[in-house]
């Protein structure tokens, strides 16, 4: 699907997204993703055309690469427009908050393990580009401890549910993924008030 084994969400962007082929019309610029935490994969984009944002869905066809995203069944002559899938009510946006009134994202949930211990923030996701696969959640301990010790990337197979405020996310216990000592869980941070992601489903215009 893509150039780059694997990249991170946001540096997608602001790419163009590009009809049909690498060198195609320009349809606009990724504003934002809409992933599909269910199947583990991207599954659309939020598409700024200039005077409006449009969600075009992400087939296994489609290629991300590093300087545009082309979607191989977008029709050149019709502009940017794609089937919509039956069903998006498990997709939820990267950033989010945006003009459209799509809501929130995932960037900046707060994430605790399975037992309530706080892991730090949701700041991105890594994208197998080839497959278009969720590979891991990248998570912010804070800027000093991102700054001494990097941002730390756990398996998006470990992820037990999504909520309005909160993400619940098993890291490896052993390996150098794995999660060091955390501090208490604040009181709202357990697991009992995690539940399934919201069902909104993404915008059509």
């Amino acid at each position: 699907m893509g150039e780059e084994p694997v990249r991170l969400g946001r540096e997608l962007l602001g790419l163009p997204v590009r009809a049909g082929r690498s060198d195609g019309p320009t349809l606009g610029h990724v504003a934002d993703l809409w992933l599909d935490l269910s199947q583990g994969r991207l599954a659309g984009l939020l598409v700024e055309t200039g005077d409006q944002r449009v969600t075009l869905p992400v087939d296994p066809s489609d290629r991300l690469e590093q300087a545009a995203v082309v979607l191989t069944g977008v029709d050149p002559q019709r502009g940017p427009e794609k089937p919509q899938p039956a069903d998006t009510a498990n997709w939820l946006r990267l950033v989010g908050d945006g003009p459209d009134g799509g809501g929130p994202g995932l960037c900046g949930l707060r994430v605790a393990d399975g037992s309530g211990r706080p892991l730090g923030r949701w700041e991105d996701v890594w994208i197998d580009t080839r497959r278009g696969t969720l590979e891991a959640v990248e998570l912010s301990q804070g800027l000093i401890e991102d700054v001494i010790h990097g941002r730390k990337a756990v398996p998006l197979s470990g992820l037990l549910a999504v909520g309005p405020r909160r993400a619940l996310l098993e890291p490896p216990q052993s390996g150098p993924e794995a999660q060091t000592a955390a501090p208490p869980a604040q009181p709202d941070a357990g697991p009992e008030n995690a539940r399934p992601g919201p069902s909104e489903a993404p915008p059509t215009r």
